[in-house]
Protein backbone atom coordinates (compact mmCIF):
# COMPACT_ATOMS: atom_id res chain seq x y z
CA UNK A 1 0.00 0.00 0.00
CA UNK A 2 3.05 2.75 0.66
CA UNK A 3 4.55 2.02 -2.64
CA UNK A 4 1.14 2.74 -4.01
CA UNK A 5 0.71 5.75 -2.03
CA UNK A 6 4.34 6.56 -3.13
CA UNK A 7 3.75 6.09 -6.99
CA UNK A 8 0.59 8.56 -6.15
CA UNK A 9 2.81 10.93 -4.62
CA UNK A 10 5.39 11.24 -7.24
CA UNK A 11 2.57 11.64 -10.40
CA UNK A 12 0.80 14.35 -8.27
CA UNK A 13 5.01 16.25 -8.70
CA UNK A 14 5.37 15.24 -12.03
CA UNK A 15 2.05 16.54 -13.21
CA UNK A 16 2.53 19.77 -10.97
CA UNK A 17 5.89 20.52 -12.59
CA UNK A 18 4.43 20.04 -16.12
CA UNK A 19 1.71 22.51 -15.31
CA UNK A 20 4.88 24.71 -14.16
CA UNK A 21 6.29 24.28 -16.91
CA UNK A 22 3.65 24.07 -19.91
CA UNK A 23 2.63 27.41 -17.91
CA UNK A 24 6.03 29.41 -18.19
CA UNK A 25 6.23 28.21 -21.71
CA UNK A 26 2.90 29.51 -22.67
CA UNK A 27 4.16 32.75 -20.55
CA UNK A 28 6.91 33.77 -22.89
CA UNK A 29 4.98 32.97 -25.69
CA UNK A 30 2.38 35.41 -24.84
CA UNK A 31 4.95 38.08 -23.90
CA UNK A 32 6.86 37.25 -26.98
CA UNK A 33 3.42 37.57 -28.92
CA UNK A 34 2.53 41.11 -27.22
CA UNK A 35 6.25 42.66 -28.21
CA UNK A 36 5.44 41.55 -31.78
CA UNK A 37 2.44 43.11 -32.23
CA UNK A 38 4.53 46.50 -30.41
CA UNK A 39 7.16 46.41 -32.97
CA UNK A 40 4.43 45.59 -35.48
CA UNK A 41 2.55 49.01 -34.71
CA UNK A 42 5.82 51.06 -34.33
CA UNK A 43 6.69 50.21 -37.71
CA UNK A 44 3.06 51.48 -38.89
CA UNK A 45 3.27 54.46 -36.74
CA UNK A 46 6.73 55.30 -38.49
CA UNK A 47 5.55 54.13 -41.58
CA UNK A 48 2.53 56.64 -41.83
CA UNK A 49 4.72 59.27 -39.87
CA UNK A 50 6.74 59.34 -42.97
CA UNK A 51 3.70 59.65 -45.42
CA UNK A 52 2.60 62.20 -43.87
CA UNK A 53 4.96 64.43 -43.90
CA UNK A 54 5.80 65.97 -47.54
CA UNK A 55 9.12 64.70 -48.95
CA UNK A 56 11.05 64.09 -51.69
CA UNK A 57 12.94 65.85 -54.19
CA UNK A 58 10.86 67.65 -56.32
CA UNK A 59 8.72 68.51 -54.25
CA UNK A 60 11.70 70.00 -51.91
CA UNK A 61 12.93 71.57 -54.68
CA UNK A 62 9.46 73.65 -55.77
CA UNK A 63 9.44 74.67 -52.08
CA UNK A 64 12.82 75.55 -51.84
CA UNK A 65 12.32 77.37 -55.43
CA UNK A 66 9.26 79.23 -54.04
CA UNK A 67 10.96 81.17 -50.89
CA UNK A 68 9.50 77.72 -48.22
CA UNK A 69 5.73 77.95 -49.98
CA UNK A 70 3.98 75.30 -51.90
CA UNK A 71 1.37 75.25 -54.17
CA UNK A 72 -2.02 75.65 -52.88
CA UNK A 73 -4.31 75.33 -55.78
CA UNK A 74 -5.63 76.85 -59.47
CA UNK A 75 -5.92 81.00 -58.13
CA UNK A 76 -4.77 80.49 -54.90
CA UNK A 77 -1.96 82.04 -53.07
CA UNK A 78 1.05 79.70 -52.43
CA UNK A 79 1.22 77.78 -48.73
CA UNK A 80 3.89 78.20 -45.91
CA UNK A 81 5.45 75.52 -45.30
CA UNK A 82 6.39 75.08 -41.76
CA UNK A 83 10.65 74.80 -41.27
CA UNK A 84 10.42 71.82 -39.27
CA UNK A 85 8.71 70.29 -42.32
CA UNK A 86 10.78 71.61 -44.50
CA UNK A 87 13.68 70.51 -42.31
CA UNK A 88 12.52 66.83 -42.14
CA UNK A 89 11.75 66.49 -46.01
CA UNK A 90 15.66 67.61 -46.50
CA UNK A 91 16.74 64.69 -43.32
CA UNK A 92 14.64 61.86 -45.57
CA UNK A 93 15.92 63.23 -49.10
CA UNK A 94 19.71 62.94 -47.40
CA UNK A 95 18.72 59.77 -46.27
Amino acid sequence: MAEVELRRQLCREAAAAERERSWSEGYAAAVADIKRVQHEVRDAVRLVGRRAAPCGGAWLDAVERHDGTEYGGTGQPRIPVPAAVIERAREVKAA
